[in-house]
Order: C-alpha cells, then structure tokens, then sequence
C-alpha cells in the first residue's frame, strides 16, 4: 500500500504548541500486521512552519495522493481523518495523538484497497522529541 503517507511529511511541526528548533521523529507501521523497518529522522523547523502545522501535513499528503478529512485540534489533542487515493489504491482512516511543547505521539490506522495486495491497512505510530535549537551549516 505504498507505505501510504506520513513518513514522508515532517512530524516535527505537528500543533501550535511545539517549539521550533531540531526535531527527532520516528516512524513505525505495521501493514497488515507486519512489522516495517521504522523510518527516524532528525529535521530543523523554523518558527513559521512551527506555527502553522496542518499546512505542512496538506502538502505532504497530497505528495503522496492523500488528503486531509478533518482537523481537530483542541488543547494539546488532534484527531484527523485521511482519505487517499491513485491508481493503485484507495484508502482512509483516522489519526489521533497528543502533543506537548517538546514532545508528540500521533497514532492510528488506515485501511484500504490495493490493486495488487487486494484489502490491507497500515498501523501506524508516530513519535517525535525536540532535541534543541538548530545550528546554522556553514
């Protein structure tokens, strides 16, 4: 199912609460319950990106033929549904997590068709941890 989304959009800008600065995300699916190699990252967030979180969660789902259902967000609680679709599949679901200042957990599973694998979902959980301010590359 083409490892369907998220992995591929930063975590690191995730609410309005986050801090800007270096971020280390994690990444772990299960398609159709089995376990994927997990996906880490290290990505620097500049305060604007920081402020505005569900605009970088479009536009990396619509990199990989999905798009946003729904946003909530209240307090430190997000719930957003996905719907995705192409060629080869067709799929949705609902993700759901928490964020703090310097932390997130964004979990959640969605199910779908694939031309080739027939029906199948992907669990996934993301995690991510402010590691502190960006340093500029010389």
């Amino acid at each position: 199912m083409k490892y369907l989304i998220i992995v591929l959009f930063p975590l690191s800008a995730l609410t309005q609460t986050l801090n800007s600065g270096m971020w280390h995300s994690e990444a772990y699916f299960k398609l159709n319950g089995i376990p994927m190699p997990p996906k880490k990252d290290d990505s620097c967030v500049t305060e604007s990106e920081a402020k505005n979180p569900k605009i970088a969660i479009e536009d990396s789902l619509k990199r990989n033929d999905c798009q946003l259902t729904n946003w909530v967000l209240k307090k430190n609680n997000v719930k957003a549904t996905v719907k995705c679709k192409n060629d080869q599949y067709e799929a949705d679901g609902e993700l759901k997590g928490t964020f703090e200042k310097r932390s997130y957990q964004l979990e959640g599973r969605i199910k779908g068709h694939h031309q080739l694998i027939g029906h199948a979902y992907a669990d996934v959980d993301f995690k991510g941890t402010w590691t502190g301010f960006c340093t500029k590359k010389n």
